[in-house]
């Protein structure tokens, strides 16, 4: 009878064995006839940090990954644990030595690509938002270029002038601010892959986005305001 020993993670021994000590648990599985369990071993993320942790077994093969925790520089600790590992088996052979920084790295490498280019897409989208504001506040102010000077003459103030137009330019951004935090949420499930650490609904982000987009859509709307307090109503009541 050939049992094979094998290990499994804490995923296998959470969801089979809850409560039970699973060391010596014989399963039908792996090369002759079955396997034993002779260990558990921390849960591991293959493709991505974003991964969930899966549910493995370990069995006995001629290529294994070993992982060494040390309290300084890993990289200088490789030579004694090639020694370590010759004393027990002279033929191994050990190769590939990464630390786990740069395994991290390495797994997230397409997962910062992404962010940088949706970044990206969000500064050139916020800058189009600034430019679509302030060129309708600038219309909206030459449209009503004879209202305010009427207001003016009328006796309000330049301050008054400012307040009016960035009110109104402030309804536009609150209510472009409104559904773009409703479209965010929605969409935001499709993203929850590559965010690692964060949920898609987290309310320092969303709460930052809204800050960033109000302060550009006001001084969007800024520009047009002054331009609007500095109208002389004896030019614009004059009749041509």
């Amino acid at each position: 009878e050939k049992i094979t020993p094998v290990l499994i993670s804490e995923a296998i021994a959470d969801q089979y064995f809850a409560g039970e000590d699973p060391i010596g648990v014989r399963l039908r599985a792996g090369p002759g006839d079955g396997a034993v369990i002779v260990g558990v071993v921390g849960n591991i993320r293959r493709a991505s940090l974003a991964d969930r942790p899966r549910a493995d077994l370990y069995f006995p093969g001629p290529a294994n990954t070993l992982f060494v925790k040390t309290g300084g520089d890993p990289l200088n600790v490789l030579p004694a644990v090639r020694t370590a590992l010759r004393n027990l088996e002279p033929a191994v052979v050990v190769h590939g030595a990464r630390t786990m920084s740069e395994y991290a790295a390495a797994s997230m490498a397409i997962t910062r690509l992404a962010m940088r280019l949706l970044g990206g897409f969000a500064i050139v989208s916020v800058l189009l938002a600034a430019i679509g504001i302030y060129g309708v506040m600038a219309y909206s102010v030459r449209r009503r270029t004879r209202e305010i000077g009427t207001r003016v003459a009328l006796g309000a103030s330049r301050a008054d002038v400012v307040r009016l137009v960035m009110r109104e330019g402030g309804l536009i951004t609150v209510a472009g601010v409104v559904i773009g935090l409703a479209t965010g949420l929605f969409a935001a499930r499709s993203l929850s892959a590559i965010l690692y650490g964060v949920p898609p609904s987290d309310l320092v982000s969303l709460g930052a986005a809204a800050a960033v987009l109000m302060l550009t859509g006001l001084a969007a709307c800024y520009v047009p305001a002054q331009r609007a307090a500095r109208i002389d109503p004896a030019r614009t009541l004059t009749t041509e």
